[in-house]
């Protein structure tokens, strides 16, 4: 028995047996005939071409199996060109005759024998470009439109090859205007092309006569300058570009305001300002061709004033002895200029600091009685008569008076200093520090002050203080400490990691370890492990191999030393086929990012290797989504990976968060808002997922158990080994349901 042609599938056959007797027995046979792929069946044809044209390529699949067409013989007299619509034949310029070209069909599984198009290429003729000419009158535009012509009546495209001279084009062609350069007539042309998208035409012209037409003339502006109660002849001034001659009218209420002007017809004039008049002025005026006015123009007039002397004033002062006292100098001018002051002779008794026309008086150490000085003031031209200030100083109690100090001790040791102090009125003195120094602490009996620096402070450190004899205060003075640095060894932090059985770890140890004077220092030597080797490299690397079939927790030592040559050592813990106990839980973001970028919602497995997280910075090269990321940090190999990734490794379209990590580390669940992490989620909505992390597979869990639906979840849990998750408002174990 044989099926039927491409038949597959079941079919049962009953049969019945006898032995001859009344009775008989009835069985069935069931027959399941296997499917056999069958090959596409490509069709030949024959088209008629005069430009391009859609090749018909068309193909059959009797199990209806999507097809994908491919050419096979490209046409030797144009080009095929592919696209989402399908496949295109563009013949070569100027060719017309046959072509042809071969293609096949395939299912995926099979391919179909080749089958041929036909090409019959009909020969397309050049389009032509219409010579033309256009009138235009100076000054204005003049529309042009390009005209071209082809045989098989196709749109055509205008392209100008030859730009006019003597004006500009604006519009698209073939409407276009052309505006001719300012004041220009005479003749102009342009040159342009038609194209039917496939020939061009031979260049055509288009001539252009530009008409003259009359211009105004223009006034030309100018600036004149005089001194105050002066006068200035102003010539005034145009153009024509049609070489009129000009005459010139003063507009009426234009000024000049400050001054007069005579006389008020023709070209040359002379300006007077009024007395004592400075400052600017100006007028308008226009020209004329004897037919047409000029825009107005403006004649601005500078009048420089011309200074008179100031004054200045005398006043008198006084102050306490060993005071000072401020001074302000004044003075005058008619003109109202800005004063400068100077002073002419100085004080006998005392000095002047400080720039005129504010100056400080500071009498002489304890003196008591009169002193003067002068001054001048000047307006930049003229200078006044000298002025004097009267001071009287009168007498006064001193105060103490303090010194500067300073003092070097050696680190970590207190030092004492006799502060330096005079007072020639008492010699009963109190001490006050000021201003203490930034660390250290500072102790006062009588007149001997002891500082002792802080834990391991080196280099300069200083106060300020003062003293009072119970009237008056001293001045402030500093006093500098030196302290010379004693060598510390540095301070190291140990060091933990793991490994899998088996398997080497290379790290460094000296990134956790710091000098306390900030000295350079260096991984010195390791000891051996007990369960293991360690090989150090050039440039500090160490690798950790542990022995064949070790597990546990393998601690050994290493040595640090400085620049100095103080070495300290730490320890390292290495977890073989688990993490170490005791480890510190570091900051993610001092490990993985910048300490001040924001990382969140950790979730760690049960070891506390593993540490799932949230941020929104890019930890590693591909993360260029902008979006919120969940990545996870593996404390044993101090490494960050982003798991919010499609099993291919494409990164999420959207934002993904609250991160939860199974017992053992090796899976996570999280939401997001996300689209693109499996095949088929269009539910719009945030989904839950779990990553494995040694297969890199994601899937959607947040789908009904039976099959696809809606889905949709949020706040995820995980349970220890991974197999099963719940989220809010969806819950599923996982199953080969789940979408990958």
């Amino acid at each position: 028995m044989a099926p039927k042609l491409n038949f597959f599938g079941m079919f049962s056959i009953t049969y019945q047996v006898s032995n001859g007797g009344p009775t008989r027995a009835s069985s069935t046979v069931t027959v399941t005939v296997n499917s056999v792929n069958d090959p596409p069946v490509a069709v030949s044809s024959e088209l008629t071409v005069r430009r391009s044209a859609k090749l018909p390529l068309a193909a059959a699949d009797v199990e209806h199996d999507p097809l994908s067409l491919g050419i096979v013989t490209q046409p030797q007299h144009g080009v095929v060109q592919s696209d989402a619509s399908g496949f295109t034949y563009v013949p070569d310029v100027d060719f017309a005759g046959d072509d042809q070209l071969t293609y096949r069909a395939s299912d995926g599984h099979a391919v179909s024998e080749p089958a041929t198009i036909v090409l019959h290429v009909i020969a397309d003729a050049a389009p032509v470009a219409t010579d033309d000419a256009v009138a235009a009158t100076e000054d204005q535009p003049a529309a042009i439109a390009l005209r071209g012509s082809d045989s098989d009546d196709t749109a055509l495209d205008f392209t100008v090859t030859v730009m006019p001279q003597h004006g500009t084009l604006s519009g698209t062609p073939p409407n276009l205007s052309y505006l001719p350069a300012l004041d220009y007539n005479g003749d102009d042309e342009l040159t342009f092309v038609v194209s039917d998208g496939f020939r061009s035409s031979a260049p055509a012209t288009i001539a252009i006569h530009v008409a003259p037409v009359d211009d105004a003339p223009t006034a030309a502006p100018q600036t004149v300058a005089l001194d105050e109660d002066g006068s200035v002849t102003i010539t005034l001034a145009g153009s024509d570009v049609d070489g009129d001659a000009l005459s010139f009218q003063i507009q009426s209420g234009s000024g000049p305001f400050g001054g007069t002007l005579s006389p008020l017809v023709g070209a040359t004039m002379t300006y007077t300002p009024r007395r004592d008049f400075n400052g600017t002025d100006s007028f308008r005026f226009v020209a004329s061709d004897g037919r047409l006015l000029s825009q107005a123009a403006t004649v601005t007039i500078h009048v420089a004033p011309v200074p008179d002397p100031p004054t200045a004033f005398d006043q008198s002062v006084s102050l306490n002895e060993d005071a000072t006292t401020t001074i302000r100098l004044s003075g005058t001018d008619p003109d109202f200029d800005t004063l400068r002051f100077a002073v002419a002779s100085g004080p006998q008794h005392g000095t002047l600091s400080g720039a005129p026309p504010v100056l400080t008086y500071t009498p002489g150490h304890d003196f008591n009685g009169s002193d003067s000085f002068t001054f001048t003031a000047s307006d930049g031209t003229l200078t006044s008569a000298p002025a004097t200030v009267s001071l009287q100083i009168r007498a006064v109690n001193d105060p103490p008076v303090a010194q500067n100090a300073s003092a070097t001790t050696a680190e970590d040791t207190p030092v004492t200093i006799t502060l330096p102090v005079t007072d020639v009125d008492s010699s009963s003195l109190t001490y006050f520090v000021q201003i203490p120094p930034s660390d250290g602490s500072t102790t006062l009996s009588g007149g001997n002050l002891t500082y002792t620096p802080a834990l391991n402070a080196t280099g300069t450190r200083s106060l300020t203080y003062f003293a009072s004899d119970g009237l008056l205060s001293s001045n402030v003075a500093t006093v500098t400490l030196q302290i010379t640095p004693i060598n510390d060894g540095p301070i190291t932090t140990d060091d933990y990691l793991a490994t899998d059985p088996g398997d080497p770890v290379t790290f460094t140890v000296t990134g956790n370890d710091v000098d306390p004077e900030g000295d350079p220092f260096h991984l010195d030597s390791v000891e051996n492990p007990a369960h293991g080797t360690i090989d150090m490299a050039a440039d500090g690397h160490l690798t950790y191999t542990p022995d064949d079939g070790f597990t546990g927790i393998d601690v050994f030592g290493y040595t640090v030393v400085d620049s100095h040559g103080a070495a300290t050592t730490g320890q390292i813990h290495i977890g073989v086929g688990s993490f170490p106990p005791g480890a510190p839980i570091e900051a993610i973001a001092t490990v993985v990012a910048d300490p001040n970028d924001r990382s969140n919602a950790p979730s760690m497995s049960e070891d506390g290797r593993y540490i799932a997280f949230v941020t929104a910075s890019a930890l590693v090269p591909e993360d260029t989504n902008g979006s919120t990321d969940v990545y996870v940090y593996d404390r044993g190999h101090r490494s960050v990976a982003r798991v919010s990734v499609a099993s291919h490794g494409d990164q999420a379209n959207g934002s993904s968060v609250h991160p939860q990590i199974s017992a053992n580390g090796r899976y996570i669940v999280f939401d997001s808002a996300a689209s693109n992490l499996v095949t088929g989620d269009g539910n719009a909505a945030s989904d839950v997922f779990r990553h494995d992390r040694v297969t890199g597979e994601t899937i959607r869990i947040s789908v009904p158990f039976t099959g696809p639906g809606v889905g949709g979840g949020t706040m995820p849990t995980i349970s220890d080994d991974g197999g099963s998750a719940g989220a809010r408002r969806a819950a599923t174990a996982i199953s080969r349901r789940a979408t990958r």
